[in-house]
């Protein structure tokens, strides 16, 4: 008997769409993958309510030409000393008008440095589709995943979470939380960044909430493999 939720006709454009977001830490850097590293994105690590459960994404938007990265990441600041704001046709400066046009407190929550500041977005969730914007000339028509709906801040109640048999499930079988992974890769991170070694990270890590208490937690921190959170920080 044929599927009737399925149509084989209804083709989709590929690109996620339609999510939970949840934003767990920003900063702003250059990646090698990206205009092979001259220009500064705002990249930010969230937890994602996937199909099979929450997992873990990186998010990247541009800011534009004439940035650069101050403060270890933590903040953006003109490459000619001047106080200017971002460009609006970035696609950074759209996913902030995106999330204030979804009703997130930005203005009440930012400091004199308003979306400069890279940590501005951590804990919010948002809901998220994607939007197109038309560059016009050679560029054209392109579709960013951008905020729709501010659902709050991150809690147990707000987050993306698993459903309770999910849950159970990864109780059972001592799964990491995703919230938890998160926190660990991007501890490492900012260790890597301010020239810290393994014993730096293994400081800040347990500083991560939900390491002490959970054994599986601790031992995903501690993995010095070349699987480990660690070797994948500095890679």
């Amino acid at each position: 008997m044929p599927d009737e939720e399925f149509d084989p006709f209804a083709f989709g454009s590929g690109l996620q769409d339609d999510v939970d977001v949840a934003i767990v830490a920003g900063r702003f850097t250059t990646l090698s993958d990206y205009l092979d590293g001259t220009q500064l994105l705002w990249v930010a690590d969230a937890i994602v309510d996937g199909e099979d459960g929450p997992e873990t994404q990186e998010f990247r938007y541009s800011v534009g030409k004439g940035f650069e990265a101050a403060e270890k990441g933590g903040l953006a600041v003109r490459e000619d000393g001047k106080k200017k704001p971002f460009n609006k046709s970035s696609i950074y400066a759209r996913f902030v008008t995106a999330a204030l046009d979804s009703g997130a407190p930005l203005r009440e929550r930012a400091d004199e440095h308003g979306p400069n500041r890279a940590s501005l977005f951590d804990g919010m969730v948002f809901h998220m589709s994607q939007t197109e914007y038309d560059f016009g000339g050679e560029i054209g028509k392109r579709s960013y995943l951008m905020p729709d709906k501010f659902l709050g801040m991150k809690g147990e109640d707000k987050e993306p979470a698993k459903t309770p048999a999910k849950a159970a499930k990864a109780a059972a079988n001592g799964e990491v939380p995703a919230k938890v992974k998160v926190a660990l890769r991007t501890a490492a991170k900012k260790v890597v960044e301010a020239g810290g070694d393994y014993d730096d990270y293994i400081v800040a890590g347990y500083e991560v909430d939900g390491v002490m208490d959970n054994p599986e937690a601790e031992a995903f921190m501690l993995d010095d493999s070349d699987a480990g959170v660690w070797a994948k920080a500095q890679s």
